[in-house]
């Protein structure tokens, strides 16, 4: 069977490092899992892998979306499927890695079709979630179709929003909604997840670092760029630094306030990619600083 190693964590945390230190150990190709990488001409404020990082193994997904079109979850699904089917990975252990727990969730779970419920329904569906809990709104989907326990677990908070989300869009069963499922394209790989993890005060001064080597590196001229030829309204470009540097280009903050908000940012997406990673039982933890136990616990794993 292929083995799957996904590498996950916060911004900042050194997914890139231990990915790439895995791939050239055991000559493995790198799958991407965070969205803003995917996109094309975003690679600045992305802090997309370097040139010389890309040289030394393979990197798959990273800016293949063109400028001006937008990535779905089902759409990034569909295009690891489609890598995954051709000869070149016919046999091939993978390293995935990413921060994207959205995408990484329908990586392994597989993807629901769409809803299409508008905004006051998922208001809807947040406030029953809340204010019933997830086992209340577990037991009502059951009392519907009681063999959908067999698939979808208590734990499993993703496939019970959607199986909501579908019902009362669709008024379709949960057992109907299981045979539209798109299965995961790794569900045949043995995998384990790793992830890195450091207290807030050593991430927030990892990401004020590399936020201040961005804005060095042409961070603001990539906006500008990006800007000018029309694409001041792409979605991507609300992203965490690349949003900041749009307030400042329009003057809504001054040049010393950049990277401060910069940081706040991160450090407000950092607490809720852990907030979402803390419900993944799964993970195996490794502090930043014992990187070398990580990447041991991956090669025993691959060995």
């Amino acid at each position: 069977m292929n083995k799957a190693v996904l590498i996950i964590g916060p911004t900042a945390s050194g997914k890139s490092r231990l990915a790439l230190e895995l791939a050239v150990a055991r000559e493995l190709p790198i799958l991407n899992v965070d969205s803003i990488q995917m996109y094309k001409g975003l690679k600045i404020g992305s802090a997309l892998p370097s040139a010389q990082d890309m040289k030394l193994a393979e990197h798959h997904l990273y800016s293949f979306v063109e400028k001006g079109e937008q990535l779905t979850a089902a759409s990034y699904v569909a295009a690891v499927k489609s890598l995954l089917g051709s000869k070149e990975f016919n046999k091939k252990d993978l390293v995935f890695c990413g921060g994207s727990g959205f995408y990484l969730l329908a990586l392994e779970k597989g993807m629901y079709p769409a809803a299409k419920g508008d905004a006051s329904l998922q208001k809807e569906i947040d406030e029953k979630i809340e204010n019933e809990g997830w086992e209340k709104v577990y037991q009502w989907i059951l009392s519907h179709e009681p063999e959908l326990k067999r698939t979808v677990h208590l734990n499993d908070q993703y496939r019970i929003r959607r199986a909501l989300e579908m019902i009362l869009v669709s008024q379709k069963s949960p057992k109907q909604l299981e045979k539209e499922l798109t299965p995961s394209p790794i569900e045949k790989y043995q995998k384990i997840k790793v992830g890195l993890f450091a207290e807030k005060e050593v991430l927030r001064a990892r990401v004020e670092k590399r936020a201040q080597e961005m804005l060095d590196g042409g961070f603001i001229e990539e906006v500008e760029t990006l800007y000018s030829k029309g694409f001041r309204d792409w979605p991507p470009m609300q992203s965490v630094g690349y949003k900041e540097v749009g307030l400042y280009l329009n003057q809504q903050i001054s040049r010393d306030e950049l990277l401060p908000a910069i940081v706040l940012g991160n450090m407000k997406l950092i607490k809720k990619q852990l907030t979402w990673f803390k419900k993944d039982k799964s993970i195996h933890w490794f502090h930043v600083d014992k990187m070398a136990h990580a990447k041991k616990h991956c090669l025993d794993f691959l060995d």
